[in-house]
Order: C-alpha cells, then structure tokens, then sequence
C-alpha cells in the first residue's frame, strides 16, 4: 500500500509527464486537434461532420496546410473550423465549411490566411480577426449566409490581397474600429448590406476593389476618416454605389459609382473629403449628391444621370469645389435646390445635354468662375455656340462679349467666362435666322452675322445701319415674297465696310442696295430672278472703293448699276470673277473712274452686256473679261 508521501511523487511525476505525452507533433496529421507546437501541420484527409472546434492555436508560429483537403463541421454553435489566439499563425490551401466561424483569429497577430475557402451556411463571419494585427489574407474567399464574409473588428494594420467575400445578409467585407489596413484587388459582394463596409475606421487604403450589392450599398463609409478609395468601383442596384455618412478627409480617386439611385452620396457633415478623376452614373437619380457637407472637391470627375441632375448640392452644404468635370445630365447639369448651401465654387467644367444647365438657388455666394490675370473663367455648356457670346480680347476660348453675354443661369445667376466662345479677332458674331437691323457693338472693330434659316420678306430684309458689319448667309436664300415691291431692298446699307457674303437672294427689286457704303464687299452670292425693272447690285449716293467678286448674277433686270449722284461717283471698284447673265443691262455705269472690270463673264445680256456713259472711265482697267451671246457689247457708248 502506498503511503502519502509516495503518492505525491506519483501525482508530481504524472503532471511533469504530461506535456509530453499530449502535445501535437508537427508533420502529418488527419483529425482535428490542439497545435500546440510550433512547425507545420500537413493535412492528409478531409475532415466531415465535426460538431466542436476542429483546430485549436495555442503554439506561436504555427502552419497548418490542407494540401486542398476540406475540413466539414455540423454548424453547432460557437464552433470554430480554425481559432487561434497566438502569433504567427498560419492557414492555408484549405476548404472549411459549416462551423459557426471557419477562421477566427483572436488577438493572433502577424498570422496569414492564404488560398482559403471558407463557407458558413448558418453561423457568423466566415474569416474573421478581433484585436489581430498584421494578418495577410491572400487569394481567399469567405462566404457567410448570415454574416459578414470577411469581417476586421478592432484590427489594424491587415491586408486583405486577392480575396473575396460575400454575404446574403450582412456584408461582403467590413471593418468595424480598424485602422491602417489595405483591401487590395479584392471584391465584396452582399445582397442586402455593404459590398465593403467601414465604420469608425481610419487610414484605410481600398485599392482596385469591386463593392457590389443588391439593395444596399456598394462601397460604405460610415464615421470612417482619412480612408482612400483608389481605382474601384462602387455598384448597387437600388442604393448608392459609394457612399459616405460623417466620413471626412477620404480621397476618391479614379473610382467609379454606380446605381439606379445618386451614384454617389455625401452625407451628414462628410467634410473635407476629394473626389478626384472619379465617375458617378445613375439612371434614376443624381450623379452625385452632396447633403449637408461641406468643404468638399470634386475635381477631374464625370458625373452622367439618364432622368435627373448631374450634380445635386443641398441642405448646409458650403465651400464645395467642382472644377475641370464633366456633367452630362436630362434634366440639371448642377443643382442647388437649397438657400442654404454657399460659397460653393463651379468653375472649367463641361456641361452636356441638361435641360438647365445650372439651377442656383443658393445665392451671390455661389460662384460660376475663377479669375486668372483678372480674366474671369467659367464652364463650357454645349449650346454656347448658339448664344451670342464671343471671345473677343484677349484670345483666351473664354466668352467676354455678346448680345447673350454673360452667360445667363437660371435664377438671375450669370457665368462670366463660358468656355468655348467663338475667337474672331476683335470681331463679334451673332446668329440670326430672319430679317432685321444689323448693328454693331460699341468699340467692336468687326461684326459678323451669320444666318441659319431662309428668311422671307415683302419689304427690305436686312437694313445695315452701322460700319465693319458682314451678312453671311452660309448658303441660305432670302426671298421677298411680294417680289415687285417698288424699293425692296434683300440687303440695304449706308455703313461703311460692309460685306455680303455666300447669300441667295431672289425676287427683290434691289438685291443689294448701297447708299453711300464704301470700302465693302459682295462676293460669292448668287442673284437670281429679281424683278425685271429692278437691279442685283445698286450704287448710289457717292458710293466708292467697293469689291464685286466671284458671284452668280442671272435673270434680272439689270444685274449691276451705279448711279451718278455727285462727283466722283463709280470710283476704285473691283469687279472681278463675276458671272453675269441679265434681261437688261449686265453692267451699267455713268461715272466710272480708277477701276478694274476684269475676268468676268457676260453671257446672253439682253440689253448691253457693259455699258459705260461716255467719257467717264478715266483710268478703268477693263481686261480678260468674256462676252458671249450678248445683244449689245458696248463701252464709252462705242460697241468693243
């Protein structure tokens, strides 16, 4: 019989034993166990139907490697497929499915989960870390029924590389209180919740990452600061592709929302934050909305909605920079509903297709340009050139004179530079489509009317009443519907420089009529069955120094005549390159002195083809002119 003190040297020689007796081997190995010894555990069998915690980490630096192999438990409650809660650990080329967690790494920091598939139908999170640090999880997947797929709680310093997780009912990936972490080359999908989700976590680096969800939000940033979003894309069916609730200073580059909803959607004092070469696409809603946040830059970005506005700022939302962005929206380009949201600057940006290009309803503060060397610069709307806006000094693409100038806003606003403004060198340019006055600005050396319809007139279309103006017609034709109205003149001028230019001009009893217009141009019209007592081209009225070249002048009364009406009358023309075929007179002058009739061609002229009062074309130069199947061919009353 064994006394006391022989028992005691028993019991102590049992518990200095034991250690050895239990503890794992690395190497081999086909059941589940505690690896309680550093080194790397191979699996060689799948493991089915484990109802408790299959591996236990307690030994730092530990491997354990599937080989490919599945690990299957039942689903029971607080079941984990791997638990560690030391360093160094690492799980890799393995398939675990129904526990309650697959992977679950408690305060293990510096571990790694690599080429891992991880599936829970009915449990929690398929791989998740609390309190772990440095963990690498690499070309994994985590898939979880009723939580999130890769869940980070109170862990830092991580990088999720190559991975994938989805969720039915919370989160494809989120993390809650982790800092410093990368999310690289990565998708998060979920069905009602987050692709990926940040909440109360900083300093994060998303990075060419994929956050799709079907009625909830693609990428998710909830009181998370100083986070980056970098070349990835936000998409969700009927939410918001990125989103953004008292999230500040996080950049958004060169990533992409989108969503049926605002594609993407700043809320609740998400201040400071960039949106910088960034796309945002809605078919139902905004581009991108700003809600009571402030101090934000949208910069490089492209924003397009199908049925709504561009850009919706609104409620408190202040200081917001939208520059060098394009905007291609149905109804708003830019929306500002809100009296309370100033001091927002929109300036070099690219407005297309909206039916209001800007809507501002948040007063003077609200600003439409920028200066540089006091020249104010605005935004590009593609109806500019329809406006009567020019760019006329300096030669900068920016509008800085017209009848349109500046560019109206709605709201009584004003864009002072508008983008894309015709440059004419010191001359302005106006869009016309009927008959009218043609006048020109103050202190505009030039102006150009360009018109863009066939006007018809029972009187005279356009009456010239000022100097240095050009009427051209760009191939339109202007009628006079009454056709014998004694005195209608298509063009009448008295101002001096005036050009007419590429016109039509049919049933007027004068086709251009100049009273005392010197110094201008006719060229390259074409007149065409004016009436027969009337004229093409009439002088008069001491009109001089004029230039007729390159038109098309048939089936009129007389196609060009220049009265004498004081000393000096018919002097220094050029007449050159001209097609006449005239019922009367194809040219008839009575004065005519120190000018060129030369490469013309008269043809058929009912009456003389030339014909110049006699002994009053001193110093003419009449040369290389054609005459053919003319009745009359006459000069200084004399037949040539």
């Amino acid at each position: 019989m064994l006394n006391g003190r022989k028992w005691k040297s028993l019991i102590f020689l049992f518990l200095l034993l034991s250690p050895a007796l239990f503890a794992s081997t690395p190497g081999p190995i086909s059941t589940c166990q505690t690896l309680d010894t550093a080194g790397t555990y191979t699996l060689t069998a799948d493991i089915t139907g484990r109802s408790t915690t299959c591996f236990t980490v307690t030994a730092v630096n530990v491997v354990l490697d599937g080989q490919g192999h599945d690990v299957n438990g039942t689903g029971a409650a607080s079941s984990y497929g791997v638990y560690s809660t030391v360093s160094g650990t690492t799980v890799k080329n393995i398939k675990i499915n129904e526990f309650y967690y697959a992977i679950y790494f408690y305060y293990a920091d510096n571990g790694r989960i690599q080429n891992v598939s991880a599936d829970i139908a009915s449990g929690s999170s398929a791989i998740s870390l609390k309190d772990a640090n440095y963990i690498q999880i690499i070309n994994s997947t985590g898939s979880s029924n009723s939580q999130q797929g890769i869940n980070l709680l109170s862990s830092s310093n991580n990088n999720i590389t190559g991975s994938t997780g989805t969720s039915n009912t919370s989160s494809g990936i989120f993390l809650t209180f982790s800092s410093n972490n990368s999310i690289i080359n990565s998708n998060g999908s979920a069905r009602i919740s987050p692709g990926i989700g940040l909440s109360s976590s900083s300093n994060n680096n998303i990075i060419n990452l994929m956050g799709i969800s079907n009625t909830g939000l693609g990428i998710s940033l909830s009181s998370s600061s100083n986070n980056s979003i970098i070349n990835s894309t936000g998409t969700s069916n009927t939410s918001y592709g990125i989103y953004l609730t008292s999230s500040s200073n996080n950049s958004i580059i060169n990533s992409t929302g989108t969503s049926t909803y605002p594609a993407i959607y700043l809320i609740s004092n998400s201040n400071y934050n960039q949106i910088i070469n960034s796309t945002g696409t809605s078919t139902i809603s905004a581009g991108i909305v700003v809600h009571s946040s402030s101090n934000n830059s949208i910069i490089n970005s492209t924003f397009t909605s199908t049925s709504s506005a561009g850009i919706l700022i609104t409620t408190r939302s202040n200081n917001t920079i939208i520059r060098n962005t394009t905007i291609n929206a149905s109804t708003y380009g830019i929306y500002i509903p809100s009296s309370d949201s100033t001091n927002n600057s929109i300036f070099h940006n690219y407005l297309y297709r909206a039916s209001t290009y800007i809507y501002n309803l948040g007063g003077a503060s609200n600003t439409f340009n920028t200066t540089a060397g006091g020249t104010a610069q605005g935004n590009y709307y593609d109806n500019i050139l329809t406006k009567e806006i020019y760019d006329y000094s300096p030669a900068d693409n920016y509008g800085d004179i017209g009848g349109d100038y500046p560019y109206s806003l709605s709201g009584g606003y004003y864009d002072w530079g508008p983008i894309g403004a015709r440059y004419n060198s010191g001359e302005a340019v106006e869009i016309i489509s009927g008959c009218q006055a043609l006048a020109n600005f103050p202190d505009v050396r030039d102006k150009i009317f360009y018109l863009n319809a066939d006007p018809n007139s029972g009187g005279t279309c356009f009456n010239v009443t000022g100097e240095n103006i050009t009427l051209d017609c760009q191939g339109h034709t202007i009628t006079n519907t009454g056709e014998t109205t004694p005195g209608a003149s298509a063009v009448y001028s008295n101002g001096t420089n005036t050009t007419i230019r590429n016109c039509i001009i049919s049933g007027f009893y004068y086709g251009a009529h100049f009273h005392g217009a010197n110094y201008s141009t006719i060229r390259d019209n074409t007149f065409y069955k004016n009436t027969n007592s009337g004229y093409a081209i009439y002088f008069n009225n001491l009109t001089s120094s004029n230039n007729i070249t390159g038109n098309n002048i048939y089936s009129n009364g007389t196609a060009f005549y220049s009265n004498y009406s004081g000393n000096s009358n018919a002097s220094f023309h050029t007449i050159k390159s001209n097609t006449i075929r005239a019922t009367g007179y194809g040219m008839h002058t009575s004065m005519f002195f120190d000018s060129n009739v030369s490469y013309n061609n008269f043809t058929a002229n009912e009456s003389s083809a030339l014909y110049i009062s006699s002994a009053h074309d001193t110093g003419s130069i009449i040369t290389h002119d054609v005459f053919s199947n003319n009745k009359i061919t006459s000069y200084s009353a004399k037949l040539l």
